[in-house]
């Protein structure tokens, strides 16, 4: 159990319905605090979120899923819900790369953007209205500071670089962002910054942070960072859905990326650790807790 988190299951009947009385909004972690991480099909779905979202929805409770993970667009996304049945829970999902197409859609953002990243990102911004260029092929580059630079283009129609995940990450993709950001009026949005994601299929992977922190320190750029912890998504929420922060929860198995995000936004929290293992965080301390969100459906029965 998280320390000096209220638990969920121990509450009365009386309690726990105040606890439930006391929120409109859920915003909600997916990775593994809705679903298992590898892959979403239904039997992927961890045991109970459904029927306690779907509980909480004839309550008259909104629901938005706020992920970390490009990983899809939106519109992968609402297929992904679907084919979970959560569709009928929450049609609305929000994550970094989404969050920046909107950001730049809404204050009239005029220019180019370059993406490093994968043709999904692109896809998703382009959603969105904005002019995306395409991805570069690069040629075998020589270690020769002239070769590399020949490879290098300033331009200055290009007024945002997007830093995603990116597979075929190389040394000309980096170099490239940061011949970009030396335009002052160029914006840098950095989507995460985790280094190492959680193991999967026993494997743990290089993050993004890493490479962004390289592009900054290479640039001289501070980026706009864009996902959780940062409150980038949750402040674009509050104005776009007018929620009301005292009357708002934040959902998650990550005390650093979800607590950390419901705490910068002045939401109360609830942890959801579920498998997730991992030490005590020295500065966030969520509200709520419970195994996982499905270990409170026998108190709304």
């Amino acid at each position: 159990m998280t320390e000096s988190a209220i638990d969920l299951r121990d509450l009365s009947t009386s309690a726990f319905k105040e606890f439930v009385d006391s929120f409109d909004t859920l915003l909600c972690d997916l990775d593994l605090t809705v679903w298992h991480r590898v892959r979403r099909p239904p039997d992927l779905l961890i045991p109970g979120v459904l029927e306690v979202l779907r509980k909480l929805r004839q309550m008259g409770k909104k629901v938005i899923f706020v992920t970390n993970s490009s990983h899809a667009t939106r519109e992968q996304y609402l297929k992904d819900l679907a084919e979970a049945e959560l569709a009928e829970v929450s049609s609305h999902v929000v994550f970094p790369v989404a969050a920046v197409g909107q950001y730049l859609h809404r204050t009239g953002f005029k220019g180019r953007v370059h993406v490093v990243g994968d043709d999904v990102h692109r896809e998703e911004l382009r959603s969105w209205g904005l002019q995306v260029d395409d991805e570069i092929e690069y040629p075998r580059a020589r270690y020769s500071y002239y070769n590399i630079k020949s490879h290098l283009k300033s331009d200055p129609e290009i007024k945002a670089v997007v830093v995603e995940f990116d597979p075929n990450l190389n040394y000309l993709k980096l170099m490239q962002a940061v011949v970009l950001l030396q335009n002052p009026e160029c914006l840098f949005f950095s989507t995460a910054t985790e280094k190492v994601l959680p193991p999967i299929l026993n494997l743990r992977l290089i993050a993004i942070g890493y490479f962004a922190d390289m592009i900054q320190e290479a640039s001289g750029s501070s980026p706009i960072e864009t996902g959780k912890p940062h409150p980038f998504m949750g402040e674009l929420l509050v104005k776009s859905e007018s929620l009301d922060i005292a009357r708002t929860i934040m959902v998650g198995d990550s005390l650093d990326q979800d607590i950390g995000l419901g705490i910068a936004l002045g939401m109360r929290t609830w942890h959801v650790p579920g498998e997730h293992k991992q030490p005590p965080h020295p500065t966030n301390k969520p509200t709520y807790f419970s195994p996982t969100i499905g270990h409170i459906l026998p108190k709304l029965l």
